[in-house]
């Protein structure tokens, strides 16, 4: 199971890295095109704000919770015993996977809607709408199973042996 999490949270984080590097490639060509010959490339602002932001902020969260990257508040944490910490551990990635499920499921609701509807983003192209819902319904699920697992995992071994950033309970 461990493994499996790990090959699509590594997938999406290596998506999520091709996605940052066209970023950087298209707003870079689009400023030089602006700047330098007076026409920007009327596409760019859509597709990046759209779908590759999208992209990169949600199909890289579950990885970089392996990584134990995001943000912690380890004020009151660190005064406390390993199996509080642990218990207080548990509750608050319960609470995170809640939030990241009902995030998902109305993403993709969403995105249903959008499909079913043929809803398009108006500007130079006609963009899809549905999928801009995409990588945020794969990010958020992905992240929520990520999190329950990590529970199961501490509370059945004590620690979560996926993680990359073992605290100790």
């Amino acid at each position: 199971m461990n493994t499996t999490f790990k090959r699509l949270e590594k997938s999406g984080a290596a998506i999520a890295g091709l996605c940052l590097v066209a970023i950087m490639f298209l707003v870079g060509s689009d400023a030089v095109a602006r700047y330098a010959l007076g026409a920007p490339i009327p596409w760019v602002t859509e597709s990046v704000s759209y779908y590759l932001m999208v992209a990169v902020s949600y199909l890289a969260a579950a990885d970089t919770f392996r990584h134990g990257d995001h943000i912690r508040l380890e004020l009151f944490t660190e005064r406390m015993g390993p199996r509080l910490r642990a218990w207080v551990d548990v509750l608050l990635s319960l609470f995170a996977a809640m939030v990241f499920a009902v995030l998902a499921y109305s993403a993709g609701n969403s995105l249903l809607e959008a499909l079913h509807e043929h809803e398009y983003i108006h500007g130079s192209q006609a963009w899809p709408v549905w999928l801009s819902y995409l990588p945020i319904v794969l990010g958020a699920a992905l992240l929520a199973v990520r999190l329950v697992h990590h529970c199961v995992m501490v509370l059945s071994q004590g620690k979560d042996p996926a993680l990359e950033l073992q605290e100790e309970f």
